[in-house]
């Protein structure tokens, strides 16, 4: 039993610790010129928006392979409980929003972005957690899940450079006005809203 729960501990650190030695490297290893700075600065935006919130759904999957098909639990080899209680995706979330303010401060000594960024990124990483609880609880498959998640925030913040799907973008852009930061931020707010109910249904073990 504790071997088992010092492994699945191992697998919630483990990504955090890439994720973070990534950002930061991304940061601080490179210096923009001067004409290159506000380039710079932007890509950073985009890369803060795009991971920091991905990085949370593991956490919550960390608990769920007793509700996944069965390929994909010896794929993941994730170790839970029976019961996944809604006490125990709080915690996450509220640990892993803490890791969120950490990362940022330390990045903002150098980027600048400001307190409404930092909201953003937390309402954000709140909605993801919702999509992903939405999805696997309409699939019953942790790896649909987090492929709709990955697929949904790496496209918009990455290839979606005309906002074709911007109507069900969560993410601000750079050159975005307040209102529409404003927008993005209420609908942010309205998919945690729909993903209430999906937070409080415990997880039954087949």
């Amino acid at each position: 039993m504790f071997a088992d729960i010092k492994i699945r501990y191992k697998m919630m650190v483990v990504p955090i610790i890439v994720l973070t030695i990534y950002l930061f490297s991304f940061v601080f290893i490179f210096q923009p010129d001067i004409a290159q700075v506000e380039v710079f600065r932007k890509n950073c935006f985009i890369q803060l928006h795009a991971w920091l919130p991905i990085m949370s759904i593991w956490w919550i999957a960390m608990f769920m392979n007793n509700y996944c098909i069965e390929g994909l639990k010896e794929l993941l080899k994730i170790y839970s409980s029976n019961r996944i209680f809604f006490a125990q995706k709080i915690s996450c979330v509220f640990v892993y929003v803490l890791y969120i303010i950490v990362v940022f401060v330390i990045v903002n000594q150098k980027l600048d972005f400001g307190m409404m960024t930092l909201l953003q990124i937390i309402l954000e990483t709140i909605a993801i957690d919702g999509i992903f609880l939405i999805v696997f609880f309409m699939t019953k498959n942790i790896g649909a899940a987090m492929l709709v998640v990955v697929v949904y925030s790496v496209y918009l913040n990455f290839f979606d450079i005309y906002r074709y799907l911007d109507v069900i973008s969560i993410f601000p852009t750079w050159e975005e006005e307040v209102y529409a930061v404003t927008k993005k931020i209420y609908r942010c707010m309205g998919v945690f809203a729909v993903s209430i109910p999906f937070w409080i249904i415990p997880v039954k073990s087949k």
